[in-house]
């Protein structure tokens, strides 16, 4: 069954891809205080690799939600699930 997805685009969120393959799209989110602390208003004024860097960090503000089967296989507890 296919599921459709809609990603939100705003202020504090937008669709990033996927850092191995750059195909799939995942939901990207940075909270206000962090898009002050880069010196922007946007989230579209962020660069994709800032973003991923925060969201690594597991800055709770800062997330990116989604997964890449092409890259990471089925989702069956793997090694290569994230």
């Amino acid at each position: 069954m296919a599921i459709d997805t809609v990603l939100k685009h705003d202020k504090n969120h937008r669709p990033i891809t996927c850092a191995e393959c750059g195909i799939t799209l995942f939901q990207a989110y940075v909270d206000d205080e962090t898009l002050a602390a880069n010196g922007v208003a946007h989230i579209d004024e962020m660069h994709d690799s800032d973003i991923r860097s925060d969201a690594a960090a597991f800055t709770p503000s800062v997330w990116i939600e989604g997964r890449c089967a092409p890259c990471n296989g089925p989702d069956d507890g793997d090694s290569r699930d994230r």
